[in-house]
């Protein structure tokens, strides 16, 4: 670690503490291996001079080259994790410790674009959130939108290699692109469907294949199962399956009726990586192109919905899945439903008249960052309390977006004063 830093984190400690004593401050968020050298000489810096230190904020990519990194390497990923608490316990330090960057990879390649991205992403998450070590107090996958741009991607706006985005960025001509969720996104997304409390599961594997994480919900009248199949190097055949045999025992709303919900996220399922290779991999598509990748890259059901009778308190499935692939499969006891629903995440804005002023979603009087915030909880299905939908809308395009989200921010930060509708 240059001195330079040392010197840059010291001057920006004393400036924010003069503004607010009780800031959290922390660092040195160095990328994969340089990790190891610089948390400890951050600590010893900050013990040896009495300098605040909150937390300690680390990079990871599964293909760095140490902890046996590669391409999508969910192990690697836990293992470096791993390695960060121990360091901060060798060097005496007690306080928070956070990932605000991580990933399958840091090159310009495909795997953040298609369904292996969503397998290591479930993996990963169920990896390190069951370990013997304590999680991250944050673990921050890089990034929402291919709108931040670290590789120049010239005119294209859909898929390019190496873009970081879980979102594409959209062509301006056609709104209805705008935002149009990658793998990566639906695996995040069927991750926030898991209940409240975790179930204990076993049969899978933590190396290469199959494994499972189950949850219940606090009513205690949903079941939520997650199976992925991944493989570690990314260098695996998405086409091949493998056969999954899952009973559910002890079930606390059996007997009786029960709903099956069994969404997928492979190579034709959930995914518009696949079907935009299929068109010939346009780097603009056309209207009709978007209109083909946005219902593919919806999140979908693997089969029917069914009702079925438990006669019992067990219940088992067996099905096929393939390589580089998650499904969760929702059981909700009668009278029950599960949330949200397989449907595009781009939700009509209502045409009742607004109630205060448009970006006021709270409706306090005040159009700031909260309003952006309960957007954006708004688009990815939260549904916050006391929100306004009506007065959401802030590009005036009929939908309710991220886009509406960006535009409430840089008001409130004074980018623009007012919204063009």
């Amino acid at each position: 670690m240059v001195p330079a830093y040392l010197d840059l984190y010291t001057y920006t400690v004393e400036g924010l503490t003069r503004g607010d004593p009780l800031i959290k401050v922390g660092g040195p968020a160095q990328s994969g291996p340089s990790s190891t050298y610089a948390v400890p000489v951050l600590i010893k810096y900050c013990r040896d001079n009495n300098i605040k230190l909150d937390f300690i904020s680390y990079h990871r990519y599964a293909n760095d080259t140490d902890y046996g990194g590669s391409f999508a390497n969910a192990n690697s990923m836990r293992d470096f994790h791993r390695a960060m608490v121990q360091i901060c316990s060798d060097n005496g330090f007690t306080g928070e410790l956070l990932d605000d960057e991580w990933g399958p990879t840091y090159s310009t390649d495909k795997h953040r674009d298609n369904e292996i991205s969503a397998s290591f992403i479930a993996k990963t998450i169920h990896l390190i959130g069951t370990d013997t070590v304590a999680p991250p107090v944050m673990y921050g996958y890089w990034t929402i939108s291919d709108l931040y741009e670290e590789f120049n991607t010239g005119t294209t706006t859909a898929f390019h290699d190496g873009m970081y985005g879980l979102l594409l960025k959209g062509d301006p001509l056609y709104p209805d692109s705008y935002d149009l969720e990658k793998a990566a996104f639906n695996s995040f997304k069927l991750l926030h469907m898991m209940g409240d409390a975790r179930v204990a599961a076993s049969g899978g594997t933590t190396g290469d294949g199959v494994n499972l994480a189950a949850t219940l919900s606090a009513d205690s009248n949903t079941l939520q199962v997650l199976v992925y199949n991944h493989v570690n190097g990314a260098n695996a055949d998405s086409t091949i399956a493998d056969n999954v045999s899952l009973t559910l025992s002890n079930i606390p709303f059996a007997p009786g009726q029960a709903k099956v919900e069994h969404y997928l996220i492979d190579r034709t399922h959930s995914n518009a990586y696949q079907s935009w290779i299929a068109m010939g991999r346009p780097s603009q598509p056309n209207e009709a192109q978007w209109a083909t990748l946005k219902a593919a890259a919806a999140l979908a059901y693997r089969d029917p919905v069914a009702t079925v009778s438990l006669t019992g308190s067990s219940w088992s499935k067996s099905f096929t899945q393939n390589v580089y692939s998650v499904s969760l499969i929702v059981l909700s006891g009668s009278g029950t439903t599960s949330q949200p629903t397989a449907t595009p995440i781009s939700t009509p804005a209502p045409t009742a008249a607004p109630t205060g002023a448009l970006g006021d979603v709270n409706g306090n009087g005040a159009v700031d960052i909260v309003d952006a915030l309960l957007v954006a909880q708004y688009y990815v299905g939260l549904n916050p309390a006391s929100f306004i939908a009506s007065n959401a809308d802030a590009n005036c395009d009929g939908s309710i977006t991220i886009v509406d989200a960006l535009l409430i921010a840089q008001r409130y930060v004074g980018l623009t004063s007012s919204f063009t509708c």
